[in-house]
């Protein structure tokens, strides 16, 4: 009883958290990252509701084993937030997009899978945990299959971003991170057992169950079936809870939205000054990668000279640029680079003697600062990016 209260705690405050999340999405400088952060604590809600026993015993009376099939779907939408959440935290919306749409996809196909399998005529009845029947009906052994596989290759991808992104984070967030890896690396191991149940009751033919009569798991680590689908999801929700809570001091601590939004910047110009860079190699500041600074968490110096290798880029391009581009217009903007990138690519000869002006200035009667004008790279790059026709700089 004990284990329901504290799920019914965690379900009440991850609803609550939920609802002032989302409540802020349109003042929020990242929406589709507050949408993502406010799916996950809805998705966690639900889980954390469905895991508890009463809850489980009052589903199970008018769909048996639904309590199962609601939480597996809810913890399966709850990895796929976490995911997204991450990507639209590090990239901006038009790179984030296609990798997260890739990534809704499989979660489409995997829920699928456990509908058709979860509501497949079944030889035997679902009174609990499935450990003890997939030697006799296969299909609960894909439901499971399914779940687990999807649940550890999003949490193998969830770690490996956070990993990522630890180098780069200050330092509280960077404890938040470690606290959500770990969590991850755990949900892995999870998910590893889960499919490893399978396998051997399979092979071996077994029909053990969780080790409780009924078939549910009155307490989460009574027994090695029960620490498997009960004790280690909700020790992974948990640490899970202490890395948001972590993270969210970083929001108050460390100016987080705005270190973020620093990031999708950084990341936005991306196209933009790679293609720039590649076109006039001698703009690197050093002869060096703007990544290879002595310290990658400071990413105002990293966006600084990204924006000042992009405009020295730019003059020296500047020659090739035909016709100037309508003043406010960052698609014709975009579209005037690239074919000054391609006619210096292809060796053409210069249409000018000295730098034309303006080079990408939205007025050229305006003397632009430095947050305006990379405002306005910003939109350049992501016109350049579509012109490009690729959403994404790289795969992550």
């Amino acid at each position: 009883m004990t284990a329901a209260l504290l799920f019914y705690v965690c379900a009440a405050a991850s609803f609550a958290a939920a609802l002032l999340r989302l409540s802020r999405v349109r003042t929020n400088p990242n929406p589709r990252g507050a949408q993502a952060y406010g799916l996950i604590l809805v998705a966690m809600a639900v889980t954390f509701t469905a895991m508890a026993t009463p809850t489980q015993a009052w589903i199970n009376q008018s769909v048996p084993d639904g309590g199962k099939l609601l939480g597996n779907t809810s913890t399966l939408v709850a990895a796929f937030g976490v995911v997204a959440l991450s990507l639209y935290t590090r990239w901006p919306v038009e790179q984030a997009g296609p990798k997260v749409r890739r990534r809704a996809l499989w979660l489409a196909v995997t829920a699928a899978v456990l509908l058709v399998t979860f509501f497949w005529p079944h030889p035997v009845v679902l009174t609990g945990s499935f450990d003890g029947l997939y030697a006799l009906d296969p299909s609960l052994a894909i439901y499971t299959v399914a779940y687990a596989s999807y649940l550890g290759i999003a949490l193998i991808d969830f770690v490996r971003l956070s990993l990522q992104f630890i180098g780069q984070a200050p330092p509280v967030l960077r404890w938040g991170l470690r606290l959500l890896a770990t969590a991850g690396a755990l949900g892995v191991t999870y998910a590893a057992s889960k499919i490893a149940i399978v396998v051997h009751r399979l092979v071996t033919g077994s029909r053990a169950g969780t080790g409780n009569e009924d078939g549910v798991c009155h307490a989460a680590f009574s027994s090695v079936g029960c620490t498997v689908a009960v004790g280690g999801p909700g020790l992974v929700a948990l640490l899970l809870i202490a890395g948001v809570v972590a993270c969210a001091y970083s929001a108050r601590l460390e100016n987080l939205a705005q270190w973020t939004a620093s990031i999708r910047t950084y990341r936005r110009l991306e196209p933009l000054w790679r293609a720039v860079t590649t076109a006039v190699p001698e703009v690197h500041r050093s002869g060096l990668p703007a990544d290879d600074l002595e310290d990658p968490r400071d990413i105002r110096v990293r966006l600084n000279r990204r924006y000042v290798e992009i405009r020295d880029g730019l003059l020296l391009l500047s020659p090739y640029r035909i016709p100037a581009p309508s003043p406010g217009d960052a698609h014709a903007e975009a579209a005037a680079i690239r074919s000054a990138i391609e006619a210096k690519r292809a060796g053409h000869e210069p249409v000018h003697d000295s730098p034309a002006a303006p080079l990408a200035h939205h007025d050229s009667t305006v003397d632009l600062d430095r947050a305006t004008d990379t405002a306005w790279l910003e939109r350049v790059a992501r016109e350049f990016t579509n012109l490009q026709g690729k959403g994404v700089v790289a795969r992550a």
